[in-house]
C-alpha cells in the first residue's frame, strides 16, 4: 500500500498525487491519500474532483500520525521501540517524512520503481521525472459544476487566446523574479505583433487583476465573481477553474517558481513561457 499526505496548495497536491499514481501502477498497489483541509486549501478533494480509481481519500492514518505528529514528552527509547513494533506489524519498509528524504531521490525513477513493501510519503513535491508518459493529469476530472464553469469561460477563446498567470501574495520568488512590469511589457509586445490577441488572466491577487483590467481593458478576460481566499472552499474551487481554463488557452505566460502554471501547462499539454 502507498500512503501519501500531499501538502501545501492545489497544484502541489496534484503533482504529488500524479507521482503516487505512477508509483502505484509500477508496483501494482492502491493508494491511501491523506487530504487535510487547512488555511492553504480549505476544500475537500471530492468537492473539486471526481473520484479516481484506486485512490482512497482518508482524513488521517494512525501510523502516519504517530511518525509525523510531535510528541515532546515521549522518551526517545519508547519512540524507537514503538516505531520498531509498528514497522514490524505494518511492514513499513519505506518512510519519507521530511523533504530531504524525497528530494534526495527526486526524479530517480528507477529507485521508486524498485521499492517493496508499504510506502509512506509526506511531501509537496513530485518525485517522478516529468515526461509525456508520466503525465497522468487527465485522471483529474473536475466535478460537473466546475467543469461547466470551465467550459463557459473557455467558449470565449479563439486561436489567439493566451493564458497569463501572475502569482503574487504568498510566493516571494514569483514576486521577485516575475514582476508585474515585465508582464505588462510582454502583453504590450504581443498586442503590437497581433492585434487580435486576447488574454485569460489568472492571479491570486485582486489588485493585480484590477490593474491589468485597467491597462488592457477588452484584451483581458477573467473569471467573474472570483473568490481569492484559499481558506474558503469557494476560493479553492475558483482556483481550480482558473487552472483548467488556463489549460485551454493557446499557450501560457507564467510566473517563476509557481507549480500552478506548471500543472496548468501539463493539463493542457501546451507551451509554458516563464516571465523572469
Amino acid at each position: 500500500m502507498i500512503i501519501v499526505r500531499a501538502n501545501l496548495g492545489l497544484a502541489n497536491r496534484m503533482r504529488v498525487i500524479n507521482s503516487s499514481i505512477l508509483l502505484s501502477k509500477y508496483l501494482n498497489t492502491g493508494i491511501k491519500l491523506i487530504w487535510e483541509k487547512n488555511a492553504g486549501l480549505n476544500c475537500d478533494f471530492l468537492d473539486l474532483f471526481m473520484p479516481i480509481e484506486n485512490l482512497e481519500i482518508i482524513q488521517k492514518h494512525k501510523v502516519f500520525n504517530f511518525y509525523t505528529a510531535p510528541k515532546p514528552t515521549m522518551l526517545i527509547f519508547y519512540r524507537r521501540f514503538f516505531k520498531h513494533i509498528l514497522n514490524k506489524y505494518y511492514l513499513l519498509n519505506n518512510t519519507y517524512f521530511n523533504e530531504d528524504a524525497v528530494i534526495n531521490k527526486r526524479f530517480d525513477d528507477n529507485y521508486w520503481k524498485k521499492l517493496k513493501g508499504n510506502i509512506l510519503i509526506d511531501t509537496c513535491h513530485d518525485f517522478f521525472t516529468q515526461t509525456e508518459a508520466n503525465n497522468l493529469y487527465y485522471l483529474f476530472k473536475p466535478g460537473p459544476d466546475l467543469q461547466n464553469r470551465i467550459n463557459e469561460l473557455s467558449a470565449q477563446f479563439n486561436e489567439y487566446t493566451i493564458g497569463v498567470h501572475i502569482r503574487r501574495t504568498d510566493n516571494e520568488k514569483a514576486i521577485e523574479n516575475s514582476r508585474e512590469e515585465d508582464f505588462i511589457i510582454k502583453l504590450k509586445d504581443l498586442i503590437k505583433k497581433e492585434p487580435l490577441v486576447n488574454f485569460y488572466l489568472s492571479t491570486d491577487d485582486i489588485k493585480t487583476e484590477l490593474l491589468f483590467k485597467t491597462l488592457f481593458a477588452n484584451y483581458i478576460k477573467t473569471q467573474p465573481g472570483k473568490v481569492f481566499y484559499r481558506d474558503t472552499s469557494d476560493g479553492i474551487q475558483h482556483a481550480l477553474v482558473d487552472m483548467y481554463t488556463l489549460a485551454n488557452t493557446t499557450y501560457i505566460i507564467g510566473s517563476w517558481w509557481s507549480s500552478f502554471n506548471i500543472i496548468a501547462s501539463n493539463l493542457g499539454k501546451n507551451k509554458l513561457e516563464i516571465i523572469k
